[in-house]
């Protein structure tokens, strides 16, 4: 009580207006807001360990829900069967972009009035990039979800674009594109190795068996030679991870750029880093010839 107390005493008492036939200069002292503290409405709960999250609210008998994710760079759904991902035992419901209203929305995360254009659908019969979603599966276990997104049958007429991968075989050579930003609660999974056109924000993240590329922020989390490949590496052009796992060996970083690019008329601070694996440990160190020069591929 005694912490609560303390922040609820930060708590600015509510000006006094003035109206216009005051005299000037009366009690002009209960205008003031600038330089003034100003306490969020939860702070008390945040202080006192008493704040809800999302977590908090999840009853104990909640669904597993998962993704059908795409594996063409763009197509149009023709048709999505759905019979066999239904009759697996568990499972709940298998929805498609039948099933959503056809109501746009961003994926911006700004507040309301947002400018970004409302240009997503729930689930959307145009499949734009490879892991674009393309049904919802929700079921009592995760096993008989996985099982039912392996049942779920996507038919395409031929794509109008393949994704963009070398035609080889081997997880650890090959590599695939993904453009877009990564964000909270959003995960890129691939056989072999990404590289990632855009951001990777908090909450995002990166699972691939071969090395990650990131032509832009990393701030999420990157889960490279998921199969034990500790010759993996990761680089981005802002390396501001949460997390980088490469092979069985884990590392945050915290470190940020010092070097200036323009774009836009505008100078943002960057600095391409390159993290990979030595003696054991995750070195992050900046993107020069001598530290490509040390990268394993075999």
């Amino acid at each position: 009580m005694e912490r609560i107390d303390k922040v609820q005493n930060l708590i600015p008492e509510k000006p006094e207006f003035v109206h216009s036939n005051q005299e000037k200069g009366e009690d002009v002292e209960s205008l003031k807001i600038v330089n003034r503290p100003v306490v969020k409405k939860d702070a008390a709960a945040l202080v006192t360990g008493k704040a809800v999250y999302t977590n908090d609210l999840a009853p104990s008998d909640c669904l597993i829900v998962k993704v059908v994710r795409s594996p063409y760079a763009h197509a149009l759904i023709k048709d999505i069967n759905t019979a066999r991902a239904e009759a697996v035992p568990g499972i709940e419901c298998v929805l498609t972009y039948k099933d959503c209203p056809n109501k746009r929305f961003t994926m911006a995360g700004q507040t309301y009035p947002e400018p970004s254009p409302y240009d997503r659908l729930i689930l959307d019969q145009r499949m734009r990039f490879v892991g674009d979603a393309a049904a919802i599966v929700a079921g009592t276990s995760e096993e008989a979800v996985k099982k039912a997104i392996a049942s779920t049958e996507v038919q395409v007429p031929e794509p109008a674009l393949q994704p963009v991968s070398q035609t080889v075989s081997d997880s650890r050579t090959s590599c695939m594109f993904y453009k877009g930003t990564l964000r909270s609660g959003q995960v890129f999974e691939a056989d072999g190795s990404v590289v990632v056109l855009g951001d990777v924000n908090p909450g995002g993240k990166v699972v691939a068996k071969g090395s990650v590329i990131v032509l832009g922020s990393l701030k999420g989390n990157i889960f490279a030679g998921v199969d034990g490949n500790e010759n993996a590496f990761v680089v981005a052009l802002e390396m501001s991870p949460m997390q980088i796992k490469i092979g069985d060996i884990i590392a945050r970083s915290s470190d940020s750029g010092t070097k200036a690019t323009k774009g836009r008329g505008k100078v943002k601070v960057v600095e391409p880093k390159i993290a990979y694996v030595y003696d054991q440990n995750i070195y992050i160190e900046d993107l020069e010839q001598n530290a490509l020069d040390d990268i394993c591929l075999d």
